[in-house]
């Protein structure tokens, strides 16, 4: 196991906005999260059905994919200014237990995606406000049900799924990733 460097659930989303580029307004990094998401969630699903060779090929991938699926929940959550920590904490309908495998991942997605897709039609035509309140519970519940694969199919919290995203996005990003180096980050 790597060295932990996330002391809380907010240290993660911290670091991850390091990698947005700061002229990026909310209504395109909403748009980019939802595709974003149904993408990850679409690579998932093709792990479990027609994943690689070995069981360990399957889960070192269903990992790499998990991590890629949180960023775009938190970097999502903090447009709609929702920290990870709450996104954690916010209360939503008990979720079937008999439904959680990587294939229900897309359901919260499906209803993120329904509403920026409805608000960004009917933003145009009309004054309404954005349902914060509906992706909210919906980031909570995809949050939920990523924390239950991890455990229940690779042994992980949802910590640990964060930190070995850290630790891909600080490969793929090098010395720019370092707070120091990050010109381009939105927040610090």
């Amino acid at each position: 196991m790597h060295k932990r460097i996330l002391t809380c659930p907010d240290d993660y989303q911290r670091l991850a906005l390091r990698t947005l580029i700061k002229e990026q307004d909310t209504d395109t990094t909403m748009k980019m999260c939802a595709l974003g998401l149904s993408g990850e969630v679409g690579e998932i699903i093709a792990i479990r059905l027609m994943g690689p060779d070995t069981v360990e090929q399957q889960k070192a991938k269903l990992y790499d994919e998990m991590g890629d699926l949180l960023w775009y929940a938190v970097i999502m959550g903090d447009c709609i200014g929702t920290s990870f920590h709450q996104l954690l904490d916010v209360s939503y309908d008990e979720i079937d237990r008999n439904f959680m495998t990587p294939e229900f991942l897309a359901v919260p997605i499906g209803r993120i995606n329904d509403v920026i897709k409805k608000y960004s039609y009917h933003h145009n035509n009309e004054q309404r406000s954005f349902p914060v309140g509906i992706v909210e519970q919906n980031l909570a519940e995809l949050i939920e049900r990523i924390s239950w694969i991890a455990h229940h199919s690779l042994r992980l919290t949802i910590m640990d799924i964060a930190e070995g995203n850290i630790e891909k996005l600080t490969q793929r990003h090098g010395e720019s990733f370092k707070a120091s180096y990050s010109s381009d980050s939105v927040k610090e």
